[in-house]
């Protein structure tokens, strides 16, 4: 039985132009994480992860399209230059789809299948594009889309599944008049493009059935490859099993004149004409390498890779490859931060938001200095995982980086030098096996390192500028079992008047100070100081001695810092805004990742999912307010913020690159 079912599912579509930002931010993204690549015209594009590079076969030239050049920021699922209308097109995870012209740098944004509510969001996902005339068949997570590339501008929608419902076609090809559609679970669907009606999914014709991972048009001839990874060939009347098999999942399936390339997480095949496998990578470099997409472009294999950017083999001896990426740093997801004049450090350990560092992370270092980025591998890293944190020795220079499971690395000239933990140092490991969880770190004006070790009675420590280690409790703001009642110390700074003021996961705000030998603790919380929330993620200090305090809930302002520890009273203020003639607290609710302060005593705020807020030195002024909607910030999600003091750029860490 005919249903028409598409009539419920009409979708007017729509595009804009997107904003170029390159006359006041830099993009500083990694390169080395390849989804796909494409031809052009003597170059190759390559998207990785939520950015694009050209490589230019015959000049080697290197350029790329960024968020600074108007591209979204999401993650990029497929990709497909049309050498015809010179044109680029990009497919996202969500749904979006995004048209680059090479020649203005312009870029589309076309919303309709991200912004359609009849589509769930887990379903939106663009898997393939398939150009044939000035048509581009957009394989989607629930069917098919027609673009004309010429017009830019959709045709018709698809949705092939049973009844007209919607179903995930991973990839079409096209042989003459017939289009044949790869989907996960309803088998290979096919259907006459003549055919006015192929909105009626009566008019898909399943050939055969299962799930199929890939398909493509090679020779004149479909080929096929099944979710067992078995490859099937049409031979004009039904697909037939050819013999070959893959090891591992599909990644990739490409074909041009001449080949046909297989790219598997471990292994890439290259099949001539015939079906003999004309080159094979296998075994790279010990299985480390992961292979998300293959081509072959004249007399080279063109690779890329999840770990190492793009690689190029020459054929048909794929041995040893030219590597191929932008500068930039290790991965995307930069979790830390430390600007410094001229260069920028950045570590990338994770943990969860109540502080589990496990799974532990083994991730190297990144270090822009003068404009060019120097990558430290982990294996260098003497197997310190989880980097949580960074501080530079305002005496001698060197960088102290914290691992959050392993202790306290020190660098100098980019090399390590030594890694401090319960062995050789005050540092303390909450069990038998060492679990040292080092977080924030900080230098007084004496050139002591201030160091919080979470989980344990003596959590603050100092390295004395002299060598020696001491340590201080935190028993009187922390009741036994230390293991459970604090989970994590955050962020710290440090006051004029020496003054450790730390934020704690469960505690509050810690306040400390020596004071002449006679150390003084006490904390602000929820109950008895109008914190709004126990949760302190950041904390910073400003031209005025003013303390800001960003927790899991809320901003709140400490004005008499240094009556601290002698006020019985002493509360923590929330800001007081009008907003339309109506007072508002600022930052009601936000979670906030991050405080810092610039030389015009401006607050640069990060949140867990707002972006940026930029606030005037008293707070009753947004002066700026960055989103992923009106800047080059690739994630509202903001890890980490750090200003250079001699330039006076901004540096933000988000989840999916820095800026």
């Amino acid at each position: 039985m005919k249903r028409f079912i598409p009539v419920l599912f009409l979708v007017i579509f729509s595009a804009t132009s997107a904003q170029n930002f390159s006359d006041r931010w830099l993009g500083h993204f990694s390169y080395l994480n390849v989804s796909d690549i494409s031809e052009g015209e003597n170059e190759i594009y390559v998207s990785a992860e939520n950015a694009v590079f050209s490589y230019n076969l015959l000049t080697k030239e290197i350029k790329t399209v960024t968020t600074i050049d108007g591209l979204q920021g999401e993650i990029i699922s497929t990709m497909h230059f049309s050498k015809d209308f010179n044109k680029l097109m990009i497919g996202y995870t969500n749904g979006l789809i995004e048209i680059f012209d090479p020649v203005t740098r312009d870029v589309r944004k076309v919303v309709d299948i991200l912004n359609k509510q009849v589509i769930p969001p887990n379903q939106k996902r663009v898997n393939h594009f398939n150009e044939t005339g000035n048509i581009i068949y957009v394989a989607c997570q629930f069917g098919i889309v027609e673009y004309n590339i010429e017009r830019l501008e959709f045709g018709d929608t698809f949705f092939i599944g049973t009844a007209g419902g919607l179903l995930n076609v991973t990839q079409t090809a096209v042989v003459g008049n017939q289009i044949f559609a790869a989907t996960a679970g309803q088998g290979i669907k096919v259907a006459d493009l003549t055919d006015p009606n192929l909105i009626d999914s009566a008019k898909w014709i399943t050939r055969i059935s299962g799930t199929w991972n890939g398909i493509v048009a090679f020779n004149n001839t479909v080929y096929a490859v099944r979710s067992n990874r078995q490859l099937w060939r049409f031979n004009g009347t039904a697909f037939v099993n050819t013999g070959f098999v893959h090891p591992q999942t599909l990644n990739d399936l490409k074909a041009n004149d001449q080949f046909m390339t297989i790219s598997t997480t471990r292994d890439v095949f290259v099949l001539n004409t015939g079906g003999a496998v004309q080159a094979q990578i296998s075994n790279f470099e010990n299985n480390t390498v992961t292979f998300k997409a293959g081509q072959v472009i004249g007399n080279s294999l063109f690779v890329g890779s999840a770990e190492k950017g793009l690689m190029k083999f020459d054929l048909p001896n794929v041995t040893t490859p030219e590597f191929i990426a932008p500068d930039g740093p290790i991965r995307n997801d930069s979790f830390a931060i430390r600007a410094a004049p001229e260069e920028l450090w950045v570590v990338f350990g994770q943990y969860t938001t109540f502080f589990n560092p496990f799974p532990l992370d083994s991730r190297g270092i990144s270090h822009l200095q003068k404009g060019e980025w120097l990558n430290i591998p982990f294996s260098e890293l003497r197997n310190a995982r989880d980097l949580s944190s960074i501080n530079i020795s305002p005496i001698d220079g060197k960088v102290y980086i914290s691992s959050f499971h392993d202790g306290l690395l020190v660098l100098e000239d980019n090399q390590v030098v030594e890694l401090f933990n319960n062995t050789n140092s005050g540092l303390e490991s909450l069990s038998a096996a060492p679990d040292i969880r080092i977080h924030d770190t900080k230098f007084d004006s004496n050139g002591d390192l201030w160091v919080t070790n979470s989980r344990i009675e003596r959590a603050i420590k100092v390295l004395r500028s002299n060598g020696q280690w001491q340590s201080f409790s935190v028993r009187n703001v922390i009741s036994e079992p230390f293991l459970n009642t604090e989970l994590a110390f955050a962020k710290m700074v440090i006051g004029r008047d020496g003054t450790k003021w730390i934020g704690s996961i469960s505690n509050g705000l810690i306040g400390f100070n020596e004071n002449n030998g006679t150390p003084q603790i006490k904390k602000l919380t929820e109950e008895e100081g109008n914190m709004p929330n126990n949760s302190v993620q950041a904390v910073a200090l400003d031209n005025r001695n003013q303390l800001w305090i960003g927790t899991r809930r809320g901003l709140r302002v400490l004005f008499n810092t240094g009556g601290f520890f002698t006020d019985p009273n002493v509360q923590a203020e929330a800001v007081i805004i009008l907003e339309n003639g109506v007072p508002q607290e600022l930052l009601f609710e936000q979670f906030i990742t991050d405080i810092e302060v610039d030389g015009s005593n401006n607050k640069w705020i990060g949140t867990v999912d707002s972006g940026v807020f930029m606030l005037s030195p008293d707070g009753q002024r947004t002066l700026q307010r960055f989103t992923q909607d009106n800047s080059p910030l690739p994630s509202n999600v903001i890890n980490d913020i750090s200003i250079d003091e001699q330039t006076g750029r901004v540096y933000f860490a988000t989840q999916r690159g820095l800026v």
